[in-house]
C-alpha cells in the first residue's frame, strides 16, 4: 500500500501507459527511442513505459512519476496507476502521423505546463520533415489507391497518413472492435469493416478493387493471391523484421514509415 504524493511545481518525470509492444524487435525498440526523445524536447524524463519490455525495475519507478501520459491501449490501467501514485493524468492519441503527434505533443506540453516547448519543438520538426516529402508526393503517392487492414488506432493515424500523401483510400478492415474507432475515424467517406470475415461481400469487394498498396498484418492465412504490393504491418507481421531501429510513431517514425510505402509502390 503506498499514500499518494503531494506533488509541488511542473511535472519533469513522466510514464508512459498503454504502449502496445507486440515483439522484442528493433522496430519497437526504435518508438520506445522516439517517444522518449520527443518527451524529452519538452523537459520531461521518461522514467517507465508500461508495457516497454523492460525489467520490473524499470515499472517500479512508476512511483516517481509526476505525470501519466495515457496512450489508447491502456486507458484503465493509466487512470488506476494515476489514482495509486497521485501523478497527474493526460489522455492522448498514439503519435502515429503527423496530426497525432502534432495532437500528443499539444497535449502533454499542456498538463506538463510546456505548451511553449511543444509548440516551438513542433515548428521545428516540421520544418525539417515536410521538405522531405515534398518532393516525392507526385511522384510516388499522389491519386495512388490504398487500402488497410490492423488494429483501430494504427488505422486512424495510417489514414492521416494516405490523407497527407495525397492518396484515395478505398477502405479499411479493422481488427477490433467498433467503440475503439473515433467518430472522426467512423464518420469517413470510405467503407470501414469492423472484424468481417474474410470471405464476407464486403471484404472480396474490397480486395477487388484496383490497389495500388495494401498495408495490412498478416494476411496470407486468409486472403491468397492478392494482385496488389502489400505492405505488412502492425501484428501480427511474419514477414517484415527490424534489425535497425525503425520507428513509426513521431516524426522520426513518419519518415521512416513513408519511406517503407515507397520502396513498394
Amino acid at each position: 500500500k503506498r499514500k499518494a504524493k503531494a506533488r509541488r511545481g511542473p511535472p519533469k518525470k513522466v510514464v508512459i501507459v498503454g504502449y502496445l509492444m507486440d515483439r522484442n524487435e528493433a522496430d519497437h525498440f526504435g518508438n520506445l527511442a522516439e517517444l522518449r526523445r520527443m518527451l524529452a524536447a519538452l523537459g520531461l524524463e521518461t522514467v517507465s513505459v508500461w508495457l516497454g519490455g523492460e525489467p520490473v525495475a524499470a515499472l517500479k519507478r512508476a512511483v516517481e512519476a509526476d505525470l501519466i501520459v495515457s496512450l489508447p491501449y491502456g486507458r484503465a490501467a493509466a487512470r488506476s496507476l494515476a489514482r495509486a501514485t497521485g501523478a497527474k493524468l493526460v489522455e492522448t492519441e498514439l503519435p502515429f502521423g503527423l496530426p497525432k503527434t502534432e495532437r500528443f505533443l499539444r497535449d502533454v506540453g499542456k498538463a506538463a505546463g510546456r505548451a511553449k516547448e511543444a509548440e516551438a519543438f513542433i515548428a521545428a520538426e516540421l520544418s525539417r520533415v515536410v521538405p522531405r516529402l515534398k518532393w516525392i508526393i507526385p511522384q510516388y503517392f499522389l491519386n495512388r489507391r490504398t487500402a488497410f487492414m490492423g488494429d483501430p488506432y494504427l488505422m486512424e493515424g495510417f489514414l492521416d497518413i494516405a490523407e497527407d500523401l495525397g492518396m484515395v483510400v478505398e477502405g479499411a478492415i479493422v481488427r477490433g472492435g467498433s467503440g475503439r474507432i473515433s467518430p472522426e475515424g467512423q464518420g469517413r467517406s470510405f467503407p470501414i469493416l469492423l472484424s468481417p470475415r474474410s470471405s464476407s461481400p464486403d471484404v472480396r469487394r474490397l480486395l477487388q478493387a484496383p490497389l495500388d498498396l495494401f498495408v495490412t498484418c498478416w494476411c496470407e492465412q486468409e486472403f491468397h493471391g492478392l494482385r496488389f504490393p502489400t505492405l505488412e504491418f502492425g501484428f501480427p507481421s511474419y514477414r517484415s523484421h527490424a534489425l535497425f531501429e525503425r520507428p513509426f510513431p513521431g516524426c522520426h517514425g513518419m519518415l521512416a514509415f513513408v519511406e517503407r510505402m515507397a520502396e513498394k509502390l
